[in-house]
């Protein structure tokens, strides 16, 4: 039997999207530009979610739960602090947010927000 870790605790919200955030985006890590507005994470930042789609100028944005994300480099499974690569993706981090890595290749990793 194989293992899935899709839905678990997923909760999604939506909020408007910058300029860095066009239509048909998907899959990046993002965080708050504004009141209200999402935009591509930048480096060293922290995260709020990942972005599942834009439409409309409004990102649907997941803040919680199993999502899977690119990565500058490998991430070691386990608690791990994690930051924004500014690329859409994460990286590994001696000062970022603890978050549960489950599984990781060299360049994408499962983890829970």
């Amino acid at each position: 039997m194989n293992i899935d870790f899709k839905g678990y605790n997923e909760n999604v919200i939506t909020l408007k999207a910058d300029s860095t955030l066009p239509e048909g985006t998907q899959g990046v890590t993002v965080t708050i530009s504004g009141q209200g507005t999402a935009t591509l994470a930048p480096d060293n930042s922290f995260v709020l979610g990942v972005c599942l789609s834009v439409r409309n100028g409004y990102a649907s944005v997941q803040t919680t739960g199993y999502t899977r994300v690119k990565t500058t480099g490998k991430l070691t499974p386990g608690c791990r602090a994690i930051l924004s690569d500014g690329k859409g993706g994460v990286k590994a981090s001696d000062s970022g947010k603890l978050h549960f890595v489950l599984d990781s290749t060299d360049n994408e990793a499962g983890i829970l927000f």
